[in-house]
Parts: C-alpha cells; structure tokens; sequence
C-alpha cells in the first residue's frame, strides 16, 4: 500500500458563502484528511458559449492551501442526481467533448489537482435500445459471427458491456488530448447488480486507478446491518483484484444521515463509521472519501449525508475518521508496506452467469426465491465468502474470465458457487488447474449453461473426466431443504441435483440418490455437489457450511500465520502483512460481547491501535459491535 489518504467529497453550488467554502477545506485538513473530491457542473460554469470557472476556482485554491489533493469528477449539463451514463447521439458527443476539452485546459496544471474522475457510478439499471448505443449495436452487430450458436439471446447485453467500455474510454482520450499527467479514475456502483455491465480488464489501459462507491442505504439491500462489514469487505476484495496491478479506492462511502434519498432511512454512527473505514483500509485501499462533507443546499439530498452539522460543527462520524486517520499518521511506515494476506481460496465470479440467469428468467426475477433473482449467482459467491472471514480464511474474488490459472500458489483451492456458464476455455483451464495439483469445489447450477446459453448435458458430460460422474438432473425443493455430508446436514436452497456416479467417491446421498461426489484427478481433486448449499446456507445456518469447509482446507489453514481455531458467526478477521509484522482487524458484530480463539503459526507480541479488547490466553475479549485493530510482531 502506497501512502493512505482519507477525505471527503466537498459539495460546491452556485450562492454558497465564500468563507464556508474555506473552512469546509480547513476542517478537512484539521480531521486528517488530505483528499477531497468535487463535483464540476457543466451547468454551474457555462452560460451559452460563456465560461466562468470563478466558484470552483475559489474551491481549487483553497484545496491547495489546505494540502488536499482532488479528485475532480466530470458533470456535463444534466438535471438528474447522478448524471446520465450515455450521450443521446453524435452532436451530444460533440458537446461533451467541448466540456471537458475547457475544463482539463482550465484546471490541469492547478497544484490542487490529482485526478479526473471519468464518470460518476458508470452502469444503468435498465439498458435501453435507443439513440447513439442503438446505432453503436448495429455497426457492432454486423463484425459478430453468431451462426447457431445461441448467442444472439445474450447480444444486447454483451453489446451494452463493450458499449460501456467505448463510452469510458471515449472520455478518457479526450482528457489525454489536453492532459497526459493527472490520474484517471471511475468509481463503479450497485456493484453486485451492475456487474455485468462492467469489463474492468479492457478498463486498465485508460485508467490509474479504480474505484467503487458503497452506500448502506443505496447498494447494501441484499444485507442485514450486522452483514454491512462483510458487504464492504467484498465490494474491497473485487475491485481490488480487478484494478491490479493498479491501486483501488473506496471513491464514495456513506458518510452521514439520510432520510428521503436512498432506499433505505438510515441513521450512521461513529461505530458504523469506524468499521466501515477500517475495512477498507485492512482491504488494501489507498483512498476512501466519504460522502459528504457538507450537505447539498438544494435538489436532491438536500440536508442529507453530511459529516458536519448545518452549522459546520464536527459530528462524531468526523471526529472518529480523524482518530482513524491519526493511528495511520503515528503508523505510517508501517501500514505504507502492508499487502492482504496470500489467499489460499478463490471465489470466481462470472458476468456470462449474471447475464444468463437475467436472460433465461421468463418473467422477470422472482423475489420468493433467491435462486430465481438477478443475484443468485453473485449471492452464492457472497454466502462463501462470508464463511471464510468468519474462519479467519483469506480468499479473493476474481474474475473467471481474466483469472490467471496459472500463477497459483501450490494446492490452491477454487470454489465456483452457482457459476452457472462456463465456456469451454474455463473448462480446459479447470481441467488443467486440477492436474496440477490442486482443488475445485463446484456447487449449485455451475456449468449448467456453455457462454452462449445452451444446455451442455444434453450434447456432452463436460465434467464426466473431472469428477468421475455425470448430471443426471435437478429437483425443485422450495425455498428451503437439506442434504446429508458425513455426520452434516447442508442446508440447500431450491434446488438438489442428482449425479450418475461412474468412478467417484460418493460423499452425499438423499434417498439413495446421489448428490455429491469427490474425485482425483492428476495430483488433484475435485468435489461436485449440484445443490444451492450456499443460498441455503446464506438464508440459514451456515455452521455446517462452515464445518465443511474447515475441514477441506485444514492443510492449508495451519500454514497461515493466523486464524480462528473455530468458525465464529458474525465476526470477521482480517490481516495485512509486511516484512516482519502483521495488522490485523476483528469487527465482532454479535450482540453480545464474545471470546474469539486466535491460532498463530507463531506467538508474536500485540499491540491495539485502535478499539478496546482484552486478551486471556490464546483468546481476545470484544465487546459487542466492536472493531480493533492488533499490530502483531
């Protein structure tokens, strides 16, 4: 991790007093904050062919006096809350291109300046056929070889994805024709439904860093608030690994109160505040910024989000980021040459699997059953992560298709939860990662669907080799069932497959049908249960989930510096590493004050920096919704 910077956007509008401008970016300053992010209307500095840049001028250079460094997000003319995502047609374009060719000439060599934000939360909620993307589709269309393939039920959305890629980096060259120093940036939002609008990987040419927005009350609906660590937690650990080897940044985080904006009310404390930030930090983000210092004045979340009262007095929220700030100040060397642990596990995700499950749905999603909603891949995926922070189990989520099978640590362990399309290019690599040592755990409807939406068991057993059995079909449970594993009882949402065994050892029955299956393959194994046990865990007890995970990755969690000795519900660990020290964060989110028993490879002394927790043997006391830090050398 380079140098760390805490900030928060500073709201300009026209009317808005001089002096409290200045003192918005003094009291940034005076809370440690050194990064600041603002909002450049289009609509506040032009007046026909006109432009007067004087408000945001004042804003800049009291930037600069203050040491903040800004993040300025381009807002050409609009009169929505989070600015239109496409332009209507070419003469749009134009005007676009006119806007932001005199606000980088203006602005770039401006000591306050670090970054362009492209766009503010690329990613629509409904993509629709029209305008410039329409006449995009069908110039895109023409260069597509779809014959018999299926492929044509999934060509819009695959065309939306590279559209939004084009759009991106359209802007990003028209900065580069003025400006080829200051750092381009976007920060993404609704993350785990707008993801398969987004191919971070063809992203990386044009941008310096990565960003994502995270807001309880807009894109954590999927979550209980005792969940909202885990939420932030994954949002950190995806951007993070598809901005590599770029830095990540946390570019929009809730910072205060909402009441009429979002889709849910929400009040926020220091607490909230405290662990939220210092996921991020423990996730490896070289920026979070919150949203927002002061409220806008007018419009849409009027009076609402901001870390200052109306009389610019310092909240808790603001006073506890500037104790966070201060432990990284007093830290500095230390939290500057940290990385996340090594994952042993990787959680793979898979846009084709999002934009299956949202094409082969005939009616719409089904909120009565998680495994018939937009989510229920991504949710999957979510339901193990949640297990391993809760063993103390560092993983990564990746991407399938820019996953590097390859560059794997020995005896790594994939899980592909609900993957439900993988194209024969993923398969070959599974095949092969398996041979070489290694381990796939595969549940749920993965592989039920080739990358072009048709039925692979009906044409080939694609994993009949792999596994030593075949699918033989699913049956529908409601909402919630069980099988046996062993001495557990796996919990299972909707849906049990069944599997045809040829060669595999059978590790799962349910009425003498087969519903599991481990198998050796090469120096490998792999273990197959086609059943919805992490949506039935994620709606249920995941204890058994947890148990057997545990016990498939026990070889390799005794190799990690750290762990829990026991799966513990609604508590998270999570640890950074340097050369010869460790930091590590522990958020108990129980309601109750709980003993967490912590394994070392080593015993190394501790030291708190932040929070209260009280050690007894191999144990640590915190007390109920508490997050510490531990430095551990």
């Amino acid at each position: 991790m380079e140098e760390f910077r805490l900030g928060a956007q500073v709201f300009i509008e026209p009317g808005q007093d001089k002096k409290r401008v200045a003192k918005w970016f003094k009291i940034l300053a005076q809370n440690g904050m050194t990064t600041s992010r603002i909002r450049l209307f289009e609509d506040h500095i032009r007046e026909g062919t006109q432009w007067d840049f004087e408000i945001y001028d004042y804003a800049f250079d009291q930037a600069a006096i203050n040491n903040i460094r800004l993040l300025v997000t381009f807002f050409p003319s609009d009169d929505s809350v989070g600015g239109f995502k496409f332009p209507r047609d070419e003469s749009h374009l134009a005007e676009i291109a006119d806007y932001i060719k005199n606000v980088v000439e203006h602005f770039k060599d401006h000591p306050a300046l670090d970054c362009w934000v492209l766009q503010n939360e690329p990613g629509v909620e409904e993509r629709k056929r029209e305008g410039l993307a329409l006449s995009k589709y069908n110039s895109w269309l023409a260069k597509q070889d779809t014959r018999g393939s299926g492929w044509e039920f999934m060509s819009w959305e695959l065309f939306f994805r590279d559209y939004t890629t084009w759009y991106l980096n359209w802007i990003a060259e028209q900065v580069r024709l003025v400006d080829t120093e200051n750092l381009t940036h976007v920060n993404n939002h609704q993350l785990f439904t707008n993801l398969s609008q987004y191919d971070f990987y063809n992203w990386k040419p044009f941008l310096s860093t990565l960003g994502v927005s995270i807001h309880a009350s807009w894109h954590l609906r999927d979550f209980k608030r005792d969940q909202y660590a885990l939420a932030i937690s994954a949002h950190c650990d995806l951007i993070r690994q598809a901005s590599l080897p770029n830095p990540f940044w946390v570019t929009e985080l809730q910072g205060g109160n909402n009441i009429f904006s979002g889709f849910e009310p929400m009040s926020v404390n220091k607490s909230d505040l405290a662990l939220w930030v210092w996921t991020g930090i423990i996730s490896g983000a070289e920026r979070i910024i919150f949203w927002t210092l002061n409220p806008r004045g007018k419009g849409h979340e009027t009076g609402e989000w901001n870390m200052v009262t109306y009389q610019d007095e310092p909240t808790e929220r603001l006073l506890i980021t500037k104790e966070i700030a201060n432990v990284i100040s007093d830290n500095k060397l230390l939290f500057k040459n940290t990385k996340p642990l090594q994952p042993i596990v990787t959680l793979l995700y898979s846009t084709k699997s999002m934009i299956t499950l949202e094409k082969v749905m005939s009616n719409g999603f089904d909120d009565n059953y998680k495994g018939r909603k937009q989510g229920a891949h991504i949710l999957s995926v979510l339901a193990y992560y949640e297990v391993l922070l809760e063993l103390g189990i560092p993983c990564q989520i990746e991407d399938i298709d820019n996953f590097d099978w390859s560059a794997c640590p020995e005896e790594h362990t994939v899980i592909l939860a609900n993957v439900v399309a993988l194209s024969n290019t993923n398969i070959k690599a599974i095949y092969t990662f398996v041979e070489k040592g290694n381990k796939v755990i595969m549940t749920g409807m993965s592989g039920f669907f080739d990358e072009n939406m048709q039925n692979v068991y009906q044409q080939s057993s694609p994993f009949k080799d792999l596994t030593g059995a075949d699918l033989r079909g699913f049956d529908f449970v409601g909402n919630s069932s069980e099988i046996n594993f062993g001495n557990l009882t796996l919990p299972v949402h909707m849906l049990i497959g069944e599997l045809k065994n040829y060669s595999g050892q059978v590790i799962s029955q349910v009425n003498e049908k087969v519903t599991g299956v481990k198998n050796n393959y090469g120096k490998g194994a792999v273990i197959w249960i086609p059943s919805l046990i992490g949506l039935g865990s994620w709606q249920n007890d995941n204890s058994a989930l947890a148990e057997f995970l545990s016990d498939e990755l026990r070889s390799n969690i005794i190799k990690l510096p750290l762990w829990f000795d026991r799966h513990m519900p609604r508590t998270i660990i999570k640890t950074l590493e340097s050369e010869d020290s460790y930091i590590s964060m522990i958020i108990n989110n129980n309601e109750d004050a709980i003993e967490i028993p912590i394994r070392q490879q080593s015993s190394k002394n501790h030291e708190i920096l932040f929070g209260k927790a009280a050690f007894k043997n191999n144990e640590i006391i915190i007390g109920p919704g508490d997050t510490i830090i531990i430095k551990w050398s």
